[in-house]
Order: C-alpha cells, then structure tokens, then sequence
C-alpha cells in the first residue's frame, strides 16, 4: 500500500485554513476531532476532550510531556514527517469507529502528525469538525462537509506515492 509524501509545491496550499480562523481553542460541539498536542491538551485542561486527539507529543517549542485523560481508547501509529502512511490512514478509520461505539481515542503518533487531519477530513462523518493549530496564526476549524472531503482527497492524491 502507497504511503504519501507532501512535495514541496503543496506546502503553501496547506499552510492555509480551508474553514475558520479563530484566536482560542474551544469544543466546537459534535463530533471533534483535534490534531496537534496545543490543541489536544486546551480541550482536555478544559475538560472537553475531543472525541478524537492526535498527537506526536511535540510542538514547535519542542518536546511536550504530560499525561492525556478523558479518552477511552489509546493507538499507536509510525508515520515519518511529511509523510500519510497508509498505517495512519487505517489509525483514522478506527478511530472513527470507536467514536462511532461512543469512545473517545487519542492516536498517538510516531514521528509526525500534521499531516493527520487530511485522513481525517475524509473518514470524519459530515457535520464533524477537524481543528489544528497553524503557527503564529491561531486555531482552523474545518466543518467537514461534501466539498471540504472532495478537496482533501484532492489533495491526497496531488501527494507523491511511494
């Protein structure tokens, strides 16, 4: 199975929020799924974890440890830095189908997770709500829809395969 890789060219189209910029991390309400450990751990210190958080226990500032609470179920995935593995992939549908059981999953990654909210978007059911941080910009938040699924597989397949 490919795994993807980001070339360069695609790197500016995804520092860009398809969906709404805000200031502070908040649960959107419904079914939330968190990329990035600032966002994970805003939602969990306020006691609203996401119903999915994925994390590489790092930020820009550099390493992050601390223990993450509120979830039921706890994977574990290898995926290198600018890379979609295709065990990343198969993480996120799990995932989705432990939320699916009522279960709150934090997907701990190995290696890299920004790339994380592109499958996702995909595997997120309509009127879910992906969010990240962008750095030095602030929180995106993307209500997934039809069009927001389409562009991401979009941009998955735009993505080197190896």
């Amino acid at each position: 199975m490919p795994s993807y890789i980001l070339p360069e060219k695609l790197r500016e189209e995804l520092s860009k929020c398809p969906g709404e910029i805000k200031e502070y991390v908040m649960h959107p309400g419904g079914i939330c799924i968190a990329v990035g450990d600032v966002v994970v751990k805003e939602l969990v210190d306020n006691n609203t974890p996401p119903n999915i958080g994925v994390v590489d226990y790092k930020t820009k500032r550099g390493r992050i440890d601390w223990e993450y609470r509120g979830f039921d179920l706890l994977l574990r995935v290898r995926n290198p830095p600018g890379h979609i593995t295709q065990d990343l992939i198969s993480t996120i549908d799990v995932a989705f189908k432990s939320v699916e059981r009522g279960w709150r999953v934090l997907v701990e990654v190995d290696g890299e997770e920004d790339l994380a909210s592109i499958p996702a978007i995909i595997h997120a059911p309509i009127g879910a709500t992906v969010i990240y941080g962008l750095p030095d910009t602030g929180v995106c938040y993307i209500e997934v829809n039809e069009e927001i699924k389409k562009k991401a597989e979009e941009v998955l397949a735009k993505m080197e395969k190896r």
